[in-house]
């Protein structure tokens, strides 16, 4: 097992955008840089828009990425539907699942959400806990998003 970890967020309720903008906050504050997944460009643009509205008294610098620039992306975040991007970040966040474990390769911290809301969507998530503990490549935690945030260190 190497030093890469994955977080399993437990998402009580149908609330991820909030809670990515928690955990992106949490992130950009440990000066890591984060690459959020999302398959729909409706939820590059959701997020989009609410990394500048969510918190009056906070700003997190981010982009979209579409994959159309070759120029270096200077921002700390960056939300794409499209994996892996020329570019390296610490942290993948994904909006939506992906079951292709090779996109992890390049990040050290993956976070990912347990969805206990949605009897189906929780079965998704076990599957994908089940399926990354028996490659024995990463270490897991499943954990409640206020535990998250309260991690001195992510």
């Amino acid at each position: 097992m190497n030093n890469k970890i994955v977080y399993f967020i437990d998402l009580p309720v149908n609330n991820k955008p909030r809670y990515i903008c928690d955990i992106t906050e949490k992130l950009y504050t440990q000066e890591l840089t984060c690459t959020i997944f999302c398959k729909k460009d409706q939820s590059t643009q959701l997020l989009d828009k609410l990394l500048w509205t969510w918190k009056q008294e906070s700003f997190i610098p981010h982009t979209l990425y579409s994959g159309d620039s070759n120029k270096p992306i200077e921002e700390p975040v960056i939300i794409s539907t499209i994996l892996p991007i020329p570019h390296q970040s610490n942290a993948l966040l994904l909006f939506d699942p992906t079951d292709d474990i090779s996109l992890f390769d390049t990040y050290t911290t993956i976070i990912d959400f347990a969805e206990t809301y949605d009897s189906h969507k929780l079965k998704e998530s076990r599957i994908r806990f089940k399926n990354l503990r028996e490659l024995d490549k990463y270490k897991l935690e499943f954990l409640k998003l206020s535990t998250f945030l309260k991690n001195e260190q992510v």
